[in-house]
C-alpha cells in the first residue's frame, strides 16, 4: 500500500525524496564510520602567534585546548586510539581528557589546559552541543550562529546582524514545536532541500530531457552541503522568483524575490533578471502591474537595514568589518588570492576556493548560451555578489559553499556530462570532494 502510494507521486518528488535520504543516510552512516575508527579531530594549529593542541571529540561533543609546550619543547601530537593523543618526538602516549602522558618517555607530565580560548577555537556561542552525534556533526558555524539568532535574538553574538533574519525566525517558530532549535534548523534545512531537488528537477526538465534533468540534480547534490544552512531554502526561492517573473505573476515575484533576500542578501541579484522582465513585457503589462515585484522586495531590503541600524553596526550590507571583511573589485578578490596560494602560506581550502571559483566562472562563460538569460544574469549577478567581498586573511572566503547556489551552471555540466567521460570525471570529482570537505567539517575545520 505504501509502496503504491509513493509511486503516485510525480516522478520528480520521486527523485528529490529519494535522492535526499539516500545521501543523508549515506553521510549518517560514514559519520558513523569516522566517529567509530577516528573519534578524536586533533589539530596543532596557531592562531594570532600561538600554538595550540586542540583535542574535539565527536562521540561527546568534548571540547580540550591544551598548551603544547612540555618543559618549554613545542610538541605537536597525532591521534592513537580512541581516546590519546601521541606527541610525534618522543610517542609517548597522552590521555586526551586529562592532557596526562600515561606511558612512553613523558610518563607523568601533563599538558595545561587552555579553557580561556576553548569557545575562540570551537565556538557554539553559548549554545549546547546537540546530544545525538550523528546530527552533532552538522552543528557547525554558521548553523551555530543562525540557532543563536533564533533563541536568543540579534546581539547575543557580535555581528550577528550580518545573518539574515528569515531563517532564524522560521527556527523560532518550528523550535516551539520540536523543542529544540537546531534540529528545528537542520528540519527545515532538509524539507527545503528536498523541495529544491525537485524544483531543479522540473526546471532541468523544461530546459532538456530526463536524463539530462536527473544527472543536473545528482551534480548539484553531490556538491550540497547537508548542514543547518540556508542554501536550499534560497535556491528554492530564486527558482520560485524565477518561475513567477516567467509567467507576469509580479506579487509572487515580489513575494518569492523578498524571502530570497531575507534568507541570503545575494537574492538582490534577483533584480538583474527582474529588470529583464520588466523589460521586455513593457509594452503588454501596464507599470502599475509591477509594483508588487518592486515594493516587496524593497521592502524587506528596508526591514533588513533596520535591524542593521538597530544593531549598531554601518546599514551597507557588504560592510563585514567586524568579520574583517571588506568590499573590493571582484579582481582584487582573485589578485589576493593567487598571491595567498603563491606565498607558500595558504590552507588547502584557500586552493580549493580559488580553483572552484575558477572553474565555475569558466563554466558560465562557456555555458551562458546554454541557459536562459534570466538564469544566466542571476548567476553572473550571484558571482560578482560573491567576489566584491573580501576576508583580509582568506581571500575568496567560503566560495567553495557559496558555488553550490549557481544552480544553473550544473545543468551545462549535465549537458557535457552526456559524454560518459565528463560523467564519471564530475561524480568523482565531486563525491571525493564532498566527503573530504564534510569530514573537515565535522571536525571543525573551516571549510564553509
Amino acid at each position: 500500500m505504501q509502496m503504491n502510494l509513493f509511486l503516485k507521486v510525480s516522478p520528480s518528488w520521486r527523485f528529490a525524496i529519494g535522492l535526499y535520504f539516500f545521501l543523508r543516510c549515506f553521510y549518517a552512516l560514514l559519520a558513523w564510520a569516522v566517529m567509530t575508527v577516528y573519534p578524536l579531530a586533533i589539530a596543532n594549529v596557531t592562531l594570532f602567534g600561538q600554538s595550540y593542541l586542540t583535542i574535539f571529540d565527536m562521540r561527546s561533543s568534548a571540547r580540550r585546548v591544551y598548551s603544547p609546550y612540555v618543559e618549554n619543547v613545542l610538541l605537536a601530537f597525532a591521534p592513537a586510539g580512541r581516546d590519546s593523543v601521541m606527541d610525534l618526538r618522543t610517542g609517548s602516549l597522552w590521555n586526551a581528557e586529562t592532557g596526562r602522558a600515561v606511558q612512553g618517555y613523558y610518563t607523568g607530565k601533563s599538558l595545561v589546559e587552555l579553557n580561556e580560548v576553548v569557545d575562540t577555537i570551537f565556538p557554539y556561542h553559548g549554545l549546547d552541543a546537540y546530544p545525538q552525534p550523528l546530527l552533532a556533526v552538522w552543528q557547525r558555524f554558521d548553523a551555530i550562529w543562525y540557532v543563536s539568532i533564533a533563541e536568543r535574538g540579534y546581539g547575543a553574538i557580535p555581528n550577528d546582524v550580518h545573518f539574515p533574519p528569515l531563517y532564524p525566525w522560521m527556527i523560532r517558530a518550528l523550535a516551539w514545536l520540536v523543542g529544540d532549535g537546531f534540529l528545528a534548523g537542520m528540519l527545515i534545512s532538509s524539507l527545503a532541500t528536498i523541495l529544491t531537488f525537485k524544483l531543479l528537477y522540473d526546471l532541468f526538465l523544461g530546459w532538456g530531457d530526463e536524463a539530462l534533468a536527473r544527472r543536473g540534480v545528482m551534480y548539484f547534490a553531490i556538491f550540497f552541503l547537508f548542514s543547518a544552512y540556508t542554501e536550499g531554502l534560497l535556491i528554492a526561492a530564486v527558482v520560485l522568483a524565477l518561475s513567477a517573473m516567467k509567467n507576469n505573476a509580479w506579487l509572487q515575484a515580489g513575494f518569492w524575490i523578498g524571502c530570497a533576500i531575507l534568507f541570503r542578501l545575494q537574492g538582490v541579484a534577483l533584480f538583474f533578471p527582474l529588470l529583464y522582465h520588466l523589460w521586455k513585457t513593457r509594452k503588454t503589462e501596464r507599470w502599475i502591474s509591477y509594483l508588487p515585484a518592486i515594493l516587496l522586495p524593497a521592502l524587506t531590503v528596508g526591514v533588513y537595514l533596520l535591524l542593521r541600524r538597530q544593531a549598531g553596526v554601518g546599514i551597507v550590507p557588504l560592510d563585514e568589518s567586524g568579520l574583517h571583511a571588506r568590499i573590493t573589485f571582484p579582481w582584487v578578490n582573485f589578485i589576493e588570492s593567487f598571491r595567498l596560494v603563491f606565498s607558500g602560506k595558504a590552507g588547502y581550502i584557500d586552493g580549493l576556493n580559488l580553483l572552484a571559483s575558477l572553474s565555475f566562472l569558466v563554466l558560465m562563460i562557456l555555458g551562458w548560451k546554454r541557459m536562459p538569460l534570466e538564469y544566466g544574469l542571476f548567476a553572473l549577478a550571484t558571482f560578482v555578489i560573491f567576489t566584491l567581498r573580501v576576508v583580509d586573511t582568506q581571500p575568496l572566503n567560503s566560495m567553495i559553499r557559496y558555488l553550490i547556489t549557481l544552480f544553473p551552471l550544473f545543468y551545462v555540466l549535465a549537458e557535457w556530462g552526456k559524454n560518459g567521460i565528463v560523467h564519471r570525471m564530475v561524480v568523482y570529482l565531486f563525491f571525493a570532494l564532498n566527503l573530504f570537505l564534510c569530514v573537515q567539517f565535522w571536525a571543525w575545520g573551516w571549510v564553509a
